[in-house]
């Protein structure tokens, strides 16, 4: 497990998402419930991410969460990119500032395991795609 910084990882600091947005579907749900996270920790390339989006949004097992955090990228268009989605899963949160690939994968999890309950968290860059039945296999 990686170790707790929360100051490096800016996890105090959610000015840019509500945190009402961070609260599981349902609330927590019974304590051996599998509650799957997938993290994307973004930082270029808008394009790719949207395809990567895609490919989470098409899953089998439609019982997941995902973030997307973006560690101040100068690309324009990621928040938009995931609002238009409009899927209630996927969740975008974009750091105060800089945290590096280090930080951010530790915001993701933060985000994630603390803000949401997931006791699962997989990490899909935001150029890779996932088959349609990643979630369901995960859990298993």
């Amino acid at each position: 497990m990686l170790p707790r910084n929360r100051e490096a990882a800016g996890a105090g600091n959610l000015a840019s998402m509500p945190a009402a947005r961070l609260e599981p579907p349902g609330g927590q749900g019974a304590p051996d419930a599998i509650n799957f996270g997938i993290a994307i920790p973004f930082y270029r390339d808008v394009d790719l991410l949207s395809q990567a989006l895609e490919s989470v949004v098409a899953q089998t097992d439609t019982g997941w969460r995902c973030v997307v955090v973006d560690d101040c990228s100068p690309e324009a268009g990621v928040r938009e990119l995931v609002a238009g989605l409009g899927d209630s899963r996927v969740d975008y949160v974009r750091n105060p500032s800089t945290l590096g690939v280090a930080g951010n994968f530790q915001r993701c999890f933060e985000l994630l395991a603390d803000h949401v309950g997931a006791n699962i968290v997989a990490i899909v860059h935001g150029d890779d795609l996932v088959e349609p039945d990643f979630v369901e296999v995960m859990k298993d």
